[in-house]
């Protein structure tokens, strides 16, 4: 039987709270315009039912929604969600369509639903963690 070992209820409390803090760090990026027709000047963004803040003249304004092509200052909860937001777009070819077994190839494709860059990022682990959550996603 396997023993289960319990971490003290402070160092966990420790970690959850760091975890926290580092998520409400302040992160500049800019989100860059697809190429589809007509496409979007902003992107919805939400955390947990509220909607994306950005960092204006000093004060966190709760925006739902982040510009295109600009920079912006936005807490680094809401760059993972960006990060991890994806669309996955499926296509189907058939081989050999008049014979008596065709074959059904299926090609998947993901992209970002919204690529960014990061122009600033203070914290000497922002970058090691964004690699993380895109090789990983």
């Amino acid at each position: 039987m396997d023993e289960v070992i319990t971490a003290p209820e402070d160092v966990l409390k420790a970690e959850y709270a760091a975890a926290l803090k580092f998520n409400e760090e302040p992160v500049t990026i800019r989100i860059e315009r697809s190429s589809e027709k007509f496409a979007p000047l902003v992107v919805d963004c939400w955390c947990n039912g509220k909607g994306a803040e950005v960092l204006i003249n000093g004060r966190w304004v709760e925006t739902a929604y982040l510009p295109i092509g600009v920079p912006v200052t936005t807490k680094r909860k809401y760059v993972e969600i960006l990060a991890r937001s994806k669309i996955d777009s499926v296509q189907t070819k058939v081989e050999d369509r008049d014979s008596e077994k065709p074959r059904n190839l299926v090609e998947r494709f993901t992209s970002s639903r919204a690529p960014f860059s990061v122009l600033e990022d203070r914290n000497p682990k922002g970058a090691a963690w964004l690699t993380g959550i895109v090789r990983f996603n």
